[in-house]
Formats: structure tokens, sequence, C-alpha cells
């Protein structure tokens, strides 16, 4: 509750909405802080656009300072710039579309902050900003392999506690976690099988559990896995087909009372000529790598251990 002039009034709610592919045009004129007065009439206090987001109908401290209860966007930058200079608009655009969508849109499995929350994310946001001005990254999607130094840069960037460091890389993991949500966001994790809390030197007990195998790089992978799908897609059919054909025939073999398994064989060995291989066994060599290949699709989109992998039953799903 507070007052507007004279007129006793509450905070208005603010709706969810989606940034993504949303022009600044057409959220330019967004409210993000409103109330309602005595009447139900919606009066806006601070637009999408506007350079200061008030948020004092949310924060009711007494003593709360007028500074503690808003987002000034004029942030300081290298070289004498501001934020909010001609020259770093898209990087304006960017701050408030994430810092916004924290509010709007939270981060999945994640309650939504509040306002004074994400005017204390402000100071850790203006770091981040004043080393990506420094480094020529005008887009937090060209943080991307560029995470780990910026690591170093908040380790070194006058902070006094570890836990400064930390929110300071909470930040850039909040960056990867609104993907899809923000048109500007961290494409791939910032530093994949570690933490913020434990680069900051906050948390070790888990450190232990970090792999020590190497992650396969993502250009090898991408080749692997695509080259997987396309095995499966192309040829799983027929290989299942000719295999079947060549195990109904030894089958029938077996079922005329020969017990040789070099003749027994031999039926099947016939199939897979028939079919265009060499013989049996590079029809085998063939079976393997289908399996391979399944192993790589599903590994791939679930994430099972091999444990898990080879325990898998037939029909399992």
């Amino acid at each position: 509750m507070g007052f507007l002039g004279d007129t006793y009034v509450r905070p208005a709610p603010i709706e969810a909405m989606f940034l993504a592919g949303l022009k600044l045009q057409a959220k330019a004129h967004l409210p993000v802080s409103k109330v309602i007065d005595t009447e139900g009439n919606h009066i806006t206090i601070s637009r999408y656009e506007d350079d200061v987001w008030d948020f004092w109908p949310y924060i009711t401290r007494e003593n709360a300072k007028d500074g503690e209860k808003r987002v000034i966007w004029g942030i300081a930058l290298p070289g004498g710039t501001k934020l909010t200079d001609e020259k770093h608009y898209h990087l304006l655009v960017s701050a408030k579309d994430f810092v916004w969508s924290l509010h709007v849109d939270p981060i999945d499995g994640s309650k939504r902050p509040s306002m004074k929350t994400l005017i204390s994310l402000i100071a850790n946001l203006a770091f981040l900003l004043r080393w990506m001005v420094s480094n020529g990254i005008d887009r937090f999607s060209q943080l991307a392999g560029r995470t780990h130094e910026y690591v170093i840069a908040a380790r070194n960037g006058g902070a006094d506690a570890k836990t400064t460091v930390m929110r300071r890389l909470l930040l850039v993991e909040k960056l990867h976690a609104q993907a899809g949500k923000i048109d500007d966001f961290l494409p791939e994790h910032p530093w994949p099988l570690e933490s913020a809390y434990i680069l900051a030197g906050i948390d070790q007990r888990m450190a232990h559990r970090i792999p020590k195998t190497l992650v396969i790089p993502d250009e090898t992978f991408i080749q692997l896995a695509k080259r997987a799908i396309e095995y499966i897609d192309d040829q799983a059919k027929d290989i299942l087909s000719i295999q079947t054909e060549a195990e109904e025939a030894m089958t029938a073999t077996r079922r005329r009372g020969v017990t040789d398994k070099i003749y027994i064989y031999g039926f099947g060995t016939n199939v897979a000529r028939a079919h265009g291989y060499p013989g049996l066994r590079e029809l085998g060599v063939e079976i393997s790598m289908l399996k391979t290949a399944c192993y790589i699709c599903i590994n791939m989109f679930s994430g099972l251990r091999n444990s898990e992998m080879m325990s898998l039953d037939s029909e399992c799903i």
C-alpha cells in the first residue's frame, strides 16, 4: 500500500508474458510497475522503455531509500559511456529483456523473484556488462566460449567475499537458464560439469564427483549424433528385415533335424549374400553398428548411465 499524490493505492500485479520474438516497439509501452487506485483504475508508474524502473509500490519497507526501489539503466560503462547511450542500444535491450524475463517468465522450477530481488541483481549485471564492453562483446550469446575468462575477472574484480563471486557467476548461469525465453541468451552452459558455487570456492563437497573423462567436443558430438540418426533412419528397417530372414532360414533348417552348425549357418549366409553382404559375419557387423547407433541416440536424448543402458529390456518403453 502507498500514496500517489493524495490517493491511497495498492500495487497491481504484473501479468506473465513471452518476450522472445517481441520487437521493442511492442514492448516499449508495457508497464513494469503499476498501481490500482481506490476506484479500481490501473495507473502505470514505469514502462519498459523508461531509463528508470521505479518499483516503489512493491517495496513497502519505510526506511528503504529511493535508490533501493529503482532499477537505473544508465549504468556507467568503460570509455565514459552509459548503457543508455545509443551505441549500447542492443545491449540495453538484451539486459532489460533478461532482467524482466526473470519476473514475468521465471527460470523453470524457480519461484518468481520479487522486484526487490530484481534490483539486487543489477550490481552483478553491471559488473558483467562492463567486462563485456571492455572485451568487445555486445551480445549475451557472444559469451559462449569465453565464460571461463569471465570467471577470472569475477574473482579478481575487487570481490571481497566468495559469495560475491558466486553471485556474479550465478547471473551467467541464469542467462543460459532463460534460453528460448528471450532473444539474446547464452546458448550453452557456461561451465559444464561445474557450478558457480564450486568455481567461487564455496562448495567443495561435490568436487570429487566431477567426471574425469573428457567431454566430446560439440563439433564432433554433433557429427556423431547426425550420423547415428541417419544410419537408423536409412538402414535399420532393411538390416532388421535381413536379420529376421536369415534367422528364419536357419531355424527352418534346425527343424528339419540338421545339427551341423556350419551347414545351418550356410543357409543364413545365403540370405546375407542374396542381399549384397559377403557373408553372415558381415551382416553381424552391420547389426552391431546398428546397435551402437541406437545406443548413441538413446544416451544422447536420455543421459542414461552405461549400466542403465545395459539393463534396458526389449520393448521396455
